[in-house]
């Protein structure tokens, strides 16, 4: 009778252990399983695929501090499939999230960049130049990274056909030589080649 006891309480044991494994094979992915997910698809180039896992990390944290980082993620794949009106309201929800500087500051810039690429036809300089003086003016971000921001603005300015702003905002950041070069590596090429 005991050894019988023993053998139902082993059975027992191992059918609640099958049922755990189980149960943890059917459990939903976590959250960071979905950004590690979704942070090897974006390297990989299957952008759709990282959009998709992104947008299900920040459903998984709705208002926390990890949604502002899986939706600025999946901002950088719509941006990436040329999905720029999608990333704009991606990254303005994002930006309602209160992420830290160094997101709001990549939110801010890739915000400024989609705006102009959103459309050919009519770009949308203004709240691109918004963007760009916006990040600018984050609190925490490097000064080269202030000054990344400040050459955008000053292309967009350019693009917008408002030289006297460019030149002043130009003239503010010292070196024009040094920053023709640093326009070049950032692919500014209106700028690279601005006299102001």
């Amino acid at each position: 009778m005991a050894g019988a006891n023993a053998r139902l309480l082993a059975a027992a044991a191992m059918l609640a252990a099958a049922v755990a494994i189980a149960q943890d094979e059917a459990a939903p992915p976590s959250a960071e399983a979905m950004m590690d997910k979704g942070v090897a698809a974006f390297s990989e180039g299957r952008h759709a695929e990282a959009a998709r896992l992104f947008a299900g990390a920040a459903a998984l944290h709705p208002q926390g501090g990890k949604e502002a980082s899986a939706r600025l993620m999946q901002a950088k794949a719509l941006a990436a499939m040329a999905r720029f009106e999608d990333a704009i309201v991606v990254l303005d929800a994002c930006l309602e999230l209160s992420p830290s500087a160094r997101e709001a500051y990549e939110a801010l810039m890739l915000r400024g960049e989609s705006l102009i690429a959103a459309s050919a036809t009519t770009p949308h300089f203004h709240e691109a130049a918004v963007s760009f003086s916006m990040a600018m003016e984050t609190d925490g971000i490097s000064r080269q990274s202030r000054t990344d921001a400040a050459l955008h603005l000053i292309d967009t300015l350019l693009r917008m056909g408002d030289r006297a702003n460019a030149t002043k905002t130009a003239r503010r950041l010292g070196d024009q030589s040094a920053l023709r070069e640093r326009a070049a590596e950032l692919g500014l090429l209106r700028l690279a080649k601005a006299r102001l």
